[in-house]
């Protein structure tokens, strides 16, 4: 059985009412947008999506997600081969005096919260402010019509147990790995030896031009020295060279940093989707800390969820940011400034 990630990107424009011709619901107006969304590669699956607001504007914009008829016998299936919960992501925009005005919300609703019938809100200071902003209802109680730019992003992963048998070649690859017999170059970072073959590691762009680079590799004895990155995650990194695949419990931030230093594009996807749907109080801090310079997506959530965990009074592990305080002390005032005190533009 083998993990992929499933993708869906959508854009499109809806025409907001004015406040006088708005529906009202549950003490909520709209919806601004109702929508239907479905997937290609997973056939039969249909989600509903709306966005609502309040009457009193004391909370953030409302989102609902359910599956549509979650009871037929293929969407149990699939629903089966989904993992736990899906990221989405609405970002909308609006022009007011020539003036661009933007903002995004995110969430992980579990599959079974789905099933329900999901209910999340955009309710930090942030996305509040800046939803008003694109509604108009910042400056102005009374809604005027406006077009509104909404762009919806779903991040799923899904289990496909049609997978065709190992190659030849792939498990002649996975047999060589960290294979000392027939290796031709070895990587040295920190105190560890890693023994690879030129023929894997120059599938990726930036490996195969330090290989071919005399200044980085010694050419007598075939080695390469990297500094910038753990060791612990530069194994794993060269595992998937290796495997083309990877085991959940292995992916770190430091690994996502990794394969963003090496370009290696679906490991960033995966690390990214896993570190988004697995955020806790003892990593939140680490992930927001690192993430900062990789990702803004994975920045902006990791500082939500910090401060969700501050507003709880719950306690958060904050040993990487007091490391990079010791190591960086600009770098780390930034990102504080950047996590609890910026102003979205």
């Amino acid at each position: 059985m083998s993990l992929k990630v499933v993708k869906n990107i959508v854009t499109w424009k809806e025409n907001t009412r004015s406040s006088s011709n708005w529906t009202i619901s549950n003490n909520l107006y709209g919806p601004l947008f109702d929508k239907t969304f479905e997937f290609e590669d997973i056939p039969g699956l249909k989600f509903s999506a709306r966005l609502s607001f309040s009457l009193t504007y004391e909370a953030g914009p409302i989102f609902k997600l359910s599956i549509i008829d979650p009871n037929t016998a293929v969407t149990v299936d699939n629903l089966e081969k989904l993992k736990d919960s899906l990221h989405v992501k609405i970002e909308y925009s609006s022009t007011r005096n020539s003036e661009q005005y933007e903002g995004t919300m995110s969430f992980n609703p579990s599959i079974e919260s789905i099933k329900n019938g999901y209910a999340g809100q955009g309710n930090n200071s942030d996305e509040r402010t800046s939803f008003l902003k694109v509604m108009g209802h910042y400056w102005n109680l009374t809604l005027e019509p406006k077009t509104i730019t909404y762009v919806m992003k779903f991040d799923l992963k899904y289990q496909n147990q049609n997978v065709k048998p190992s190659t030849l070649g792939k498990r002649l690859s996975e047999k060589m790995f960290l294979n000392e017999e027939l290796s031709d170059v070895k990587i040295l970072c920190e105190d560890k030896v890693f023994y690879c073959h030129k023929v894997i590691l120059s599938q990726n762009e930036v490996f195969r031009s330090m290989l071919v680079d005399y200044k980085m590799l010694e050419k007598s004895c075939g080695e390469v020295k990297i500094t910038d990155v753990p060791a612990t995650a530069l194994e794993s990194l060269i595992y998937f060279f290796y495997h083309d695949d990877f085991p959940e419990n292995k992916i770190s931030i430091d690994l996502l940093s990794a394969a963003d230093k090496y370009i290696v594009v679906e490991l960033i996807e995966i690390c990214l989707n896993h570190l988004k749907a697995n955020l806790t109080e003892q990593s939140a801090v680490e992930v927001m800390t690192k993430s900062y310079l990789i990702n803004k997506d994975l920045f902006d959530m990791a500082r939500k969820f910090v401060q969700d965990c501050q507003n709880d009074g719950k306690p958060v592990k904050t040993e990487a940011l007091e490391e990079l305080k010791k190591i960086n002390l600009p770098l780390a005032c930034e990102i504080l400034s950047k996590a609890f005190f910026y102003e979205l533009k």
